[in-house]
């Protein structure tokens, strides 16, 4: 079998009533719901390993769910071949995605007490945590994934109410999570080009890893 055409929904919703517009992108077919986009096409078709007039492969089918996984902006994927009626020699290829919530956040707190001795006047703290996180899985329409998550703790002393801030830490945390894989420092593709990688460790890395930058203090 060869490939033919292939057609992607990237904002796949059975109930919607809307119109839709249709776009040919290097030779891909987009289903488009009028208003902006959720994601750039130019980042899915980086994604889709098949092209049409390409030998059907099982291997380009697996690569192609991986990194449409790896957006994980993506809540449902369905990727399915259909045989082309004018041509039985040819499978069309049909991606339907339905997207998860672009963002989230959350928040924690917790509060305890503890008492100890360290000379003979024994002190007694209340401890309080707080914690918040944001989480976009789809910055710049690229499916890159922000991670920011901010935490707070404080022991207060009751005891001495003139030190009344006994301990504290705040830790705030920065993640840039990229969808592909990018070898910044050229390492795994010198050690691909000398032969010191089998060709499918080589493969699965570039399909299934993602790159991650970040910054934490404490």
């Amino acid at each position: 079998y060869s490939i033919g055409s292939s057609t992607v929904t990237p904002r796949y919703d059975p109930t919607f009533m809307g119109q839709i517009r249709d776009s040919v992108i290097q030779g891909i077919h987009f289903r488009l719901e009028e208003g902006l986009s959720i994601v750039k096409p130019q980042t899915i078709l980086k994604a889709i390993q098949v092209r049409t007039g390409e030998l059907y492969s099982v291997r380009r089918l697996q690569s192609t769910n991986n990194q449409l996984g790896n957006l994980e902006i993506y809540k449902f994927i369905s990727l399915k071949y259909i045989p082309d009626s004018l041509d039985e020699s040819r499978l069309n290829i049909d991606i339907q995605l339905t997207p998860r919530k672009r963002s989230v956040a959350g928040f924690d707190a917790e509060i305890n007490n503890s008492s100890y001795s360290i000379t003979e006047t024994p002190i007694s703290l209340l401890g309080t945590s707080f914690s918040t996180n944001y989480k976009n899985r789809n910055m710049f329409r690229s499916a890159v994934i922000l991670n920011t998550e901010l935490a707070t703790s404080f022991e207060w002393n009751l005891t001495n109410r003139a030190q009344l801030i006994y301990s504290s830490n705040i830790s705030p945390g920065i993640e840039l999570y990229f969808p592909k894989f990018k070898d910044l420092n050229l390492m795994w593709s010198l050690a691909n080009n000398l032969n010191f990688l089998s060709p499918k460790f080589y493969n699965q890395l570039r399909d299934k890893s993602k790159t991650r930058l970040s910054f934490d203090y404490d």
